[in-house]
């Protein structure tokens, strides 16, 4: 007779099951659940060829699935490393002060940078100091902007600033009138 298993009550109030052996303490059962002394809250459930879950104060909050685990609600790290393809279907926001979120669109606070590249050579941001927003090519090749028609215009999108039309005209306004074309002879001159 030896005392590697002891079940027993403490004067203090707690119930104890002491596994005091060398080897493991196991549970066998087809399901598993864990539930407080009135059995009206969850707190673990394990399934048979399923889900391990885990429960706060009766809501599921994390769960193992056949290809990782989903965690519902919010959630709190100083460090997480995803890799693999990952599904969000709320807003994310990541960095100090949640600097950045993703959701429909990716948020960025003021200088909270987008960086691309190996040596960080393009960047993009908003700087509150002077109010200017930045494309930022630092390397050591150009910056291309690609399509098959460019136009540049005002923030509200109502006023043209400039229209470059592939083996064609660069056009270039004023307050919404142009007074600037290339042509192929050469160029065209409006109002001056």
């Amino acid at each position: 007779l030896n005392d590697d298993l002891q079940i027993y009550h403490e004067t203090s109030g707690d119930s104890v099951i002491h596994e005091n052996g060398s080897g493991d303490f196991v549970i066998r059962s087809a399901n598993l659940v864990v539930k407080n002394s009135d059995g009206d809250k969850t707190y673990f459930t394990a399934t048979n060829g399923g889900s391990v879950d885990l429960f706060h104060n009766n809501n599921l909050r994390f769960r193992t699935t056949g290809i990782g685990v989903s965690v519902l609600g919010i959630t709190s790290t100083t460090h997480l490393n995803v890799t693999g393809v990952s599904t969000f279907v709320d807003d994310i926001f990541t960095g100090i002060g949640a600097t950045v979120g993703f959701g429909t669109t990716a948020y960025f606070r003021d200088n909270a940078k987008a960086v691309f590249g190996d040596g960080e050579d393009l960047k993009i941001y908003h700087n509150p100091s002077n109010d200017h927003s930045i494309i930022e090519e630092s390397g050591s090749g150009n910056l291309q902007l690609r399509a098959n028609n460019i136009i540049l215009k005002n923030a509200n999108g109502a006023l043209n600033l400039a229209h470059f039309i592939p083996n064609g005209a660069s056009i270039l306004y004023f307050s919404n009138n142009q007074k600037f074309e290339t042509t192929e002879e050469g160029v065209l001159v409006s109002g001056g």
